[in-house]
């Protein structure tokens, strides 16, 4: 365990508390007289959590990591997770979440430098990216975690001819959708 826990019982004129509890840096420098390579790879820091089952039950259920601003104030003004890069590079990225087990997926949760979100896809070409294979909802806003009945869907065609592209509605059903049928690609229709 590592904590900083400063305890102030007596009036103390604007006390300040500032700077980290941790800090982990990684620092390299070349100078005019450099003239080859320098490559920086490698992970600054590793959290994992690992174990080996070869009899009996084993559960786990901790988390690798947890962050939390517990400070409840209308004065509190920080941020849990505050992530920045500086990196412009082709594929740099500001955070990436893998899902396959792997720091390698290809159809990862990312944010680039610039702030383009990319979901299913590590280079995302627009604000929102969405990409999806397989059938069904690509994007679905539900209505009260009404399913089924969601705000807007939009939705792979599918097998079957009649599953429109684009649904609104409004809780209580579909009320509108826009959508081109997958037995006829020439045929659209619109459902009000």
């Amino acid at each position: 365990n590592i904590s900083f826990s400063p305890i102030y019982s007596t009036a103390v004129t604007t006390p300040t508390i500032s700077g980290n509890v941790i800090d982990i840096s990684r620092s390299a420098t070349t100078n005019t007289s450099f003239v080859s390579t320098l490559t920086v790879s490698g992970a600054l820091a590793t959290f994992a959590n690992s174990a080996t089952q070869t009899t009996g039950t084993l559960n786990i259920s901790g988390d690798v990591v947890r962050i939390a601003e517990n400070y409840a104030s209308a004065n509190a003004t920080g941020t849990a997770l505050n992530i920045t890069t500086a990196a412009t590079g082709t594929g740099s990225l500001a955070l990436r979440v893998n899902d396959d087990g792997t720091f390698t997926d290809t159809t990862a949760f990312v944010v680039d430098s610039s702030g383009q979100v990319g979901i299913g896809t590590t280079g995302p070409t627009a604000s929102l990216y969405i990409n999806s294979s397989g059938a069904g909802d690509r994007l679905r806003i539900f209505n009260n975690g009404q399913a089924g009945n969601g705000d807007l869907v939009i939705r792979d065609f599918g097998a079957s001819p009649t599953v429109p592209g684009l649904l609104f509605g409004d809780g209580t059903g579909w009320k509108f959708s826009i959508g081109k049928r997958s037995d006829n690609g020439a045929t659209s229709f619109v459902t009000v």
